[in-house]
């Protein structure tokens, strides 16, 4: 007979919220797109982040050209960017949560002449 203890089960416990992970899918759009040669792409994320953890997290991977055109100088996500999530557009300065299976879209403004 196996016994198992308090400590057998808080450890387990502790290795399952650390295996907790949200798959999220970003679509790019526009000159975002270009720019990093990627129209989409699914990405896994620790549990409770908000969409501005996960623009810090795509400036990192995708470094300089993603950086220059999403954010402003402070490192916020620049006025210039429409962002939603699942549809829904979320406004810069706030702190949209996301959720396992969210579907965010990141755009760029078209310009032409």
């Amino acid at each position: 007979m196996t016994t198992i203890s308090r400590q057998n089960i808080s450890d387990r416990k502790r290795k399952d919220i650390g295996e907790r992970r949200l798959k999220i899918t970003i679509e790019y759009s526009a000159q975002i797109r270009h720019a990093i040669g990627l129209s989409e792409e699914t990405i896994s994320l620790e549990d409770s982040q908000l969409l501005h953890d996960l623009i810090l997290h795509l400036a990192e991977k995708h470094g300089q050209p993603f950086k220059d055109l999403v954010l402003d100088t402070k490192g916020n996500l620049s006025r210039m960017i429409l962002a939603s999530v699942n549809g829904e557009q979320v406004r810069v300065g706030t702190s949209a949560g996301l959720k396992d299976g969210d579907w965010v879209n990141l755009m760029s403004p078209i310009s032409g002449g």
